[in-house]
């Protein structure tokens, strides 16, 4: 009897196509016509290094057939409602072919495409979008994505500009009145061309044991992916087996890819030769490779908010707001003190931020904010505002020292009667809305309104340091 030939790729190809979404070795092996040893060993060997499935020991899944009605979340931040944007970034790179480039996915609502646009904004202020792309990865993107992006060969620090094409949502975000923790939640219509049907989701029907679950069931199916490829898939492959290993834990669209990057607690990116990678830091202390982990410019995985600017002060436990941190730009034109670094160092020095990452880009978008204000100060406009503004701001920096005092003092802030604080949020709530009119250029009040609202603003201060003196008070109190 004459020997068979070794079986070919085409007729491991033909025989795959015999099969369902779902199949095993054994069953393409049998499809085949070949079911020798020496043949499932091969036959494993070659499915097992083609992107189109997943698999678990010998049974192979098709990716596509995985993916395709697979429904999952997207959370646009604050800026991005605003500007009734939605940038791709990482979003959907885990959910779609390899071969589809992160903004040819197509969005459909009610069965109609949404229009895209281009954009130009600073690398910094972009780059969290496109975090689990990886570093090279990213600036790939950039540079193919526009001619306009092709410096970034040479140069990354931060604060280039950039220009992406990002979907226009500001009639969907209208319509929905979308605010912050609002979702979108977009299901798979076609995995091989990058096409989702969306549709939203209220942020108050969301629950928070839910997202942090599916946000812990990633953390450790991942580290089952770099158990078994260590560092050798690039970052969207990792989420894609990721969410493949996580299953029904990650299922039901319970918490967005932004919302695992600030959440995550048991993974890191780690940068090596332009090759990134999700890496447990579990893996890196059993290594002791810690001195190995830092990467470059602020490429990493830490849990740290960096969604604007209120969210990045908040975590760090700053009581600034927004409002306040332009005031204290606009005092700083008004002074003269044009040096970003000494203001940056002033304020945010000695700051608690989470990691390398969520400093540099609190720094850069603080830094566009700085220069914007630099750009179009008007003196003459602001020079009789500005007494009354500083009055203000003397005590919030009072506050914000407090507060510090209060951390630094390991107190519980529990322990502190709750009126002094209310008392305290209520005063500030007040200059807050006194700071976004001094803060409005085109407000110019006539010398009378001016005093009237400077004496309005001494009376405040009066009953704000009244309550200080209660807040310390009591702290000194407590310590007896």
């Amino acid at each position: 009897m004459a020997k068979r030939e070794e079986i070919t790729i085409n007729d491991i190809e033909n025989a795959v196509q015999l099969c369902g979404a779902t199949f095993t070795v054994a069953e393409v092996a049998k499809k085949s016509g070949n079911v020798s040893a020496a043949t499932r060993d091969r036959i494993y060997r070659i499915l097992d290094g083609d992107d189109r499935f997943f698999s678990e020991k010998d049974t192979f899944v098709r990716r596509k057939d995985f993916f395709v009605g697979r429904r999952f979340l997207v959370t646009p931040d604050e800026w991005e409602i605003a500007e009734g944007i939605l940038i791709p970034g990482h979003r959907f790179a885990p959910f779609v072919s390899t071969e589809v480039f992160p903004s040819e996915a197509e969005l459909r609502l009610d069965g109609k495409m949404i229009a895209k646009k281009s954009i130009t904004a600073p690398l910094g202020k972009i780059f969290h979008y496109h975090l689990l792309l990886g570093s090279e990865q990213l600036f790939d993107f950039l540079i193919a994505e526009s001619g306009a992006n092709a410096h970034l060969r040479v140069s990354r620090s931060g604060s280039e500009a950039v220009t992406l094409d990002v979907f226009e949502l500001a009639t969907f975000y209208r319509e929905h009145d979308f605010t912050l923790g609002d979702a979108l939640e977009f299901e798979i219509v076609d995995f091989d061309c990058g096409i989702f049907n969306v549709r939203f989701v209220s942020g108050a029907k969301r629950k928070n044991q839910l997202r942090e679950k599916a946000v812990a069931a990633l953390d450790a199916a991942i580290v089952r992916v770099f158990d078994r490829f260590e560092d050798y898939l690039d970052v969207p492959e990792q989420l894609a087996w990721g969410i493949f290993y996580a299953g029904k834990d990650f299922a039901d669209a319970a918490a967005s890819l932004d919302e695992y990057v600030r959440d995550s607690q048991g993974l890191a990116i780690h940068t090596d030769g332009g090759h990134a990678v999700l890496v447990p830091i579990s893996r890196m202390q059993e290594e002791n490779t810690d001195e190995e982990t830092s990467v470059p410019d602020f490429v990493s995985l830490s849990g740290g908010e960096t969604a604007s600017l209120a969210a990045i002060l908040k975590s760090i436990g700053s009581t600034f707001t927004p409002v306040e941190i332009e005031a204290f730009i606009l005092d700083a034109c008004f002074g003269r003190a044009a040096d970003f670094e000494v203001f940056f160092q002033h304020f945010f020095g000695d700051a608690p931020f989470a990691d390398d990452a969520q400093k540099e880009i609190f720094k850069t978008m603080l830094e566009e904010h700085f220069e914007e204000h630099l750009e179009s100060y008007n003196r003459a406009d602001d020079e009789a505002k500005a007494p009354v503004r500083r009055d203000i701001l003397d005590a919030v920096e009072e506050r914000q020292s407090f507060f510090d005092f209060l951390a630094e003092s390991g107190k519980d802030p529990s322990a502190i009667e709750k009126k002094h604080l209310n008392e305290c949020a209520q005063i500030s709530h007040r200059f807050a809305e006194t700071l976004k009119m001094l803060d409005d250029p085109g407000y110019t009040p006539a010398e009378a309104e001016l005093n009237e609202l400077a004496n309005a603003v001494a009376l405040e201060l009066e009953h704000f340091d009244v309550i200080m003196d209660q807040l310390n008070d009591q702290i000194e109190r407590n310590k007896e």
